[in-house]
């Protein structure tokens, strides 16, 4: 890969969909997982310069317990979680697992039309 590249591990397809557009509009390669229980493998495999996570995952697979399965791989590694939820207590969580950050969705951003 010669430029950023985003792995996507959102179950939401519309949200998936969008946020696909939006980073390849912007020139950055995106990745998908095929599954929840494949996205640590493909971090380490492909060398992805971000993963957004989406929660909760469509399998039961908790997204920071995957987060918690990268972080032990590699510490620095960024990690944003996309999430209906915005309570005080996951915000804690998505911190001790090691994300970087995390949004509430749903969002709009300015200028996004997606036919």
């Amino acid at each position: 890969m010669t430029g950023p590249s985003v792995l996507l591990a959102i179950g939401n397809h519309d949200l998936r969909r969008q946020l696909r557009f939006l980073l390849l509009r912007q020139g950055i390669e995106v990745m998908e997982a095929s599954s929840n229980h494949a996205i640590p493998e493909c971090v380490e495999t492909n060398s992805p310069s971000l993963l957004i996570l989406g929660a909760p995952q469509p399998n039961g697979t908790d997204a920071l317990e995957i987060a918690e399965q990268i972080r032990k791989r590699d510490r620095r590694f960024p990690i944003i979680l996309v999430t209906a939820e915005g309570s005080e207590a996951l915000a804690v969580a998505a911190l001790r697992a090691g994300l970087k950050d995390y949004f509430r969705e749903p969002f709009a951003p300015e200028g996004c039309h997606i036919d």
